[in-house]
């Protein structure tokens, strides 16, 4: 996959605004504007990008910026690319890079084209950076993939999370107001921006109703295409329909007792040492996870208690590291902690190898395989950013963070990981072809994954002026050295096809790689809200966007599995990992761990929705060619 953009002016917002000031008379809109059209075989369309800065007078401007958007699935290139140098040459603005190749790997994986042949091409004349046109591109490339034009009168303002998140932005007073001016009578805008609060008399609905226009908040970018298309991405209910096989019924019993005999035997031998209030939360979970299992909700009960086991897992590490501090002091402490790290660091590089060569057979097995090795990578990635971070480890925080991860990493590779492989090789293998017959296109998704990551990390930088080294993030310490490690484990991908087990490891490093640089996006932009319209300060994390996050990809695994299923696959594993993780969710979100259960979610069903996403591009892939639209 490549894509450019080609700019004919320059980007940076206080050079020559003023004949595009907000101040001009009201203009109509030009009549191609988010109209979709077939050239040559292209699907091209043009979409109105909202802009705002400041003139050389620091007089607040805005406008509206018709990008235009070329999609093509024609090609078949060797490797995923994405190729910036036309963009620097034409001396386009970092964060519009950064908000284009974020459009273009979501767009990519949300409708399930094959990266190895999508070339895209983004074109745009005037004045515009930032990351506010994100939204607005992706909804356009998946207008162009699926062969839908764009309403008319509508535009729109907002980020794009890898997640699918509408991130929010800044300028929006200015926005509405260069909406109103250039014509445009609905503008589509992230929910986030108002803490909620949509009704009548809240600023910027006041605001927009002066200007004559209708204010849509969304979420995610399902609800922002509806909104912008007015065709609904399709959103089943939280509804579980799918039956499990025998084998796979067996696994999920097994594995739901085994964790709450686990989690019953954890509270009985630290009783002692856990915070009684966390203890107290700990009996309740436990009580709600027995009573689901009794009532055959395993995924209910396997959800609540893997989130416990990794709460008081967490809890029990934290406690007896500040202990040990308190009696041996720091660099004892220290010393100990890097050598738990580095043990666990060596078992889960292991486990990682012995599970790629699992005698896994038929597409189901195979396309399942890397998920489930997640686990293990996630925890090898961990432990080796932990090991670089821990000489410089001072404070008592720092340490005790340290040792939760450790705690936890454990926990996924000793425990999860084999129930996940317990899962795989439970699936039902049917008539399709061998392991080795899908490897090229696993080593193609790593790639497109690794470039796709590197965009979240650019992202990160160039447009929320953050990297993933900066202690200042406020993100898990932990998680951010992983970010760092599994790039550079990602870097040392093979360029050429190996064996289906060297790609299925790494396939699971580079979703790991993407996971983790998400999260780091997701955290710092997409999971706020701004409560403060004039100075744009951001507060604190969103619970309600990252619900909707949650429920969103649960619904894109859902549909997409359907597609897959119609083709005789089992998707056991996935639909049963989906399931137990939603439901950790769900039971949370009211409570004190909403957050922590989110995250565990989330982690989850990226994992899975990638799977559904490299086994669809391989059977079913998007074309430019089942677009609907006439030829032009």
């Amino acid at each position: 996959m490549r894509y450019r953009v080609a700019l004919s002016a320059a980007v940076i917002l206080s050079l020559s605004l003023t004949s595009c000031s907000i101040n001009s008379s009201p203009s109509s809109i030009p009549s191609d504007i988010g109209e979709l059209k077939i050239i040559n075989g292209s699907a091209v369309i043009s979409v109105p990008a909202l802009w705002a800065g400041t003139n050389s007078d620091g007089v607040s401007v805005g406008g509206i910026e018709p990008a235009q958007i070329v999609v093509s699935t024609a090609g078949k290139t060797p490797e995923y690319r994405v190729d910036l140098a036309d963009i620097e040459a034409e001396g386009a603005g970092d964060a519009w890079q950064a908000a284009t190749s974020m459009a273009a790997a979501f767009a990519t994986v949300f409708v399930g084209a094959d990266p190895a042949s999508v070339d895209l091409n983004f074109t745009i004349t005037g004045p515009i950076d930032g990351p506010s046109a994100g939204g607005i591109l992706t909804v356009g490339l998946i207008a162009a993939f699926r062969g839908e034009s764009i309403s008319p009168g509508h535009t729109m303002t907002g980020a794009i999370t890898a997640d699918g998140s509408i991130g929010v932005v800044g300028g929006v007073p200015t926005k509405l107001e260069a909406a109103a001016q250039a014509g445009f009578t609905t503008v589509v805008l992230p929910a986030s921006l108002n803490d909620g609060d949509w009704t009548e008399g809240s600023a910027l609905v006041t605001l927009a109703d002066s200007l004559g226009i209708k204010v849509v908040p969304v979420h995610t970018i399902g609800e922002a295409y509806s909104a912008m298309t007015g065709t609904p991405i399709e959103t089943p209910e939280l509804a579980f329909t799918t039956a499990f096989q025998p084998a796979m019924q067996g696994v999920i019993q097994e594995t739901t007792s085994s964790n709450i005999d686990d989690l019953r035997s954890m509270l009985d031998k630290s009783a002692q040492v856990i915070d009684p209030e966390l203890l107290n939360w700990a009996e309740d979970k436990y009580r709600e996870a027995a009573r689901a299992q009794d009532a055959g909700n395993f995924a209910v009960a396997n959800g609540e208690t893997v989130l416990t086991l990794t709460e008081v897992s967490r809890a029990i590490a934290r406690e007896e590291t500040v202990a040990n501090i308190g009696t041996e002091g720091i660099v004892e402490t220290r010393r100990q902690l890097l050598a738990d790290a580095q043990q666990l660091l060596e078992f889960s590089s292991i486990q990682l190898e012995k599970s790629s060569q699992l005698p896994v057979v038929g597409l189901s097995q195979c396309f399942a395989l890397p998920t489930a090795m997640g686990w293990a990578s996630f925890t090898q990635v961990t432990m080796d950013g932990i090991i670089t971070k821990l000489p410089e480890a001072e404070e008592v925080a720092v340490l005790a963070e340290i040792s939760e991860s450790i705690a936890e990493g454990r926990l996924g590779v000793e425990v999860f990981l084999p129930q996940a492989l317990d899962a795989v090789t439970s699936l039902s293998v049917g008539a399709r072809e061998d392991c080795a017959e899908v490897a090229g296109h696993l080593s193609s998704y790593s790639r497109f994954l690794v470039q796709a990551a590197q965009s979240s990390e650019n992202y990160l930088r160039d447009v929320l002026g953050l990297s993933l080294d900066d202690s200042s993030t406020g993100l898990s310490s932990d998680y951010v050295a992983g970010a760092l490690s599994a790039k550079e484990f990602s870097s040392r991908l093979t360029q050429n096809v190996e064996d289906y087990s060297t790609e299925a490891e790494q396939l699971t490093t580079a979703v790991t790689y993407f996971w983790l640089t998400s999260y780091a996006v997701s955290a710092t932009q997409a999971y706020v809200v701004i409560p403060n319209l004039e100075t744009g300060d951001f507060d604190a994390l969103s619970q309600s966007s990252m619900n909707t996050a949650i429920d969103q990809t649960w619904w894109f695994i859902d549909l997409r599995s359907e597609v897959l299923e119609s083709q005789g696959l089992d998707l056991g594993s996935v639909n049963w990992s989906a399931r137990w993780a939603l439901e950790a969710s769900l039971g949370n979100r009211d409570g004190e761990f909403a957050t922590q259960s989110g995250w565990l979610a989330q982690g989850e069903l990226w994992f899975d929705a990638i799977q559904i996403m490299t086994t669809l591009s391989y059977l079913e892939p998007t074309t430019i060619s089942s677009a609907s639209s006439p030829e032009s």
